[in-house]
């Protein structure tokens, strides 16, 4: 009886220090708060090339496109999603109209 007393006592107090030590701390980063952002190429971004980049924030980003178009220097992007250290950005809605493209 007392070897199940201790053992449940034990259970009880080891739980939750596991639990924090165990536990996956995924940390926000101040970077989430560029997505849905517009920004400015600096570097014409191609895919296929594995170049671009995009200056945002008041760092150089290296940028690849969503649907793998290239999209010259100084267009205007929005990011959709940050990947590792790349943006995956698109034209952003502005550019799109001034450019006539739907």
């Amino acid at each position: 009886f007392l070897f199940v007393l201790v053992s449940v006592a034990a259970l009880a107090l080891a739980r939750p220090m596991a639990k924090r030590w165990l536990d996956p701390h995924i940390v926000p980063t101040n970077a989430d708060r560029l997505i849905g952002t517009s920004w400015k190429v600096t570097e014409t971004i191609d895919n296929d090339d594995h170049m671009g980049a995009v200056y945002a924030d008041g760092k150089t980003w290296t940028a690849r496109s969503e649907d793998g178009s290239t999209i010259p220097a100084g267009e205007s992007v929005e990011i959709l999603r940050i990947e590792g250290v790349k943006l995956i950005v698109r034209i952003s809605a502005e550019s799109r109209a001034s450019c006539g493209i739907s």
